[in-house]
């Protein structure tokens, strides 16, 4: 263990070589949109319909939904990483990820900017695409 950092979004581990394989590191990233959708599929089998149901039961789906988009920083991220460099280079896969989190984040910030201007909504949107564009392209930015 090189480096942990707790931060408010979570915890980051930095090792000087890998843990698991590919295969395991998929598995590990599927099993937080995966308790998500069982939390979602929970919250809506459950017999007594309330508010607090509602809301946990579409907070876990659009949490399970955020979490696997192919970013660099989220598990989705995480998955298409591993599957391209299993197959592929590591560092193949590296530029792939990140210009699939830039056209990803990019189309976020631009739906969330059109729904502020015509809507006057989105505004959570909005400050998710910047935090992602922050967290991802600056600190890559400081570190080269």
């Amino acid at each position: 263990l090189v480096d942990m950092k707790l931060g408010i979004f979570g915890a980051t581990l930095t090792t000087d070589r890998a843990l698991c394989s590919y295969g395991k590191e998929i598995l590990l990233a599927v099993a937080g949109p995966a308790a998500n959708l069982v939390c979602f599929a929970l919250c809506s089998l459950f017999p007594v319909r309330t508010d607090a149901t509602e809301l946990l039961s579409i907070a876990s789906l659009c949490l399970a939904i955020l979490n696997l988009l192919p970013v660099s920083e989220l598990d989705g991220g995480r998955i298409v990483y591993c599957a391209l460099a299993s197959t592929f280079s590591p560092s193949l896969a590296l530029r792939v990820v990140s210009a699939l989190s830039f056209g990803i984040i990019f189309s976020l910030w631009t739906l969330s900017v059109y729904l502020i201007l015509r809507l006057g909504a989105s505004l959570s949107l909005f400050i998710f695409s910047c935090f992602l564009f922050c967290k991802i392209f600056i600190k890559n930015t400081y570190e080269n």
